[in-house]
């Protein structure tokens, strides 16, 4: 027989495994959240105006688990909440994801918040970048 210390360990081991799988998972699954969503907003200019985390679905059957090669997959639902971007509107989107991806001066920040059309009370820069 297996020394129970030993079956401890493997135990524990075996759900480390698990949940570094599920970590993997969970990168990749947001990875293709934003990839999704940035294709509707910058290359469709129809995007779900409301992708909060009910509205996300994970589909896995009995079959499938995060230690297995067949990964679960993502179901997006409830598209109620539509919003339409001209062109103008998704260039201005790109530039100010840009702008903070390329972690550009505050300044330049908010004024492509401002292009917008995003205000704040008191037109606060520190506040807008």
């Amino acid at each position: 027989p297996i020394p129970a210390d030993w079956q401890d360990w493997a135990k524990h081991h075996e759900d480390v495994a698990l949940q570094a799988a599920q970590l993997n998972w969970t990168y990749d699954a947001v990875y293709a959240l934003l990839d999704v969503h940035g294709y509707q907003i910058l290359n469709q200019g129809l995007f779900n105006a409301d992708p909060h985390p009910g509205n996300l679905l994970v589909v896995q059957d009995d079959y499938t688990t995060y230690a297995t090669k067949e990964q679960p997959k993502i179901g997006l639902i409830d598209y109620g909440q539509c919003k339409r971007l001209t062109l103008e509107e998704r260039i201005k989107v790109a530039r100010l994801l840009l702008s903070v991806a390329d972690n550009a001066p505050d300044e330049l920040v908010a004024a492509h918040f401002r292009d917008l059309g995003i205000q704040t009370k008191n037109d606060s820069t520190r506040f807008l970048a």
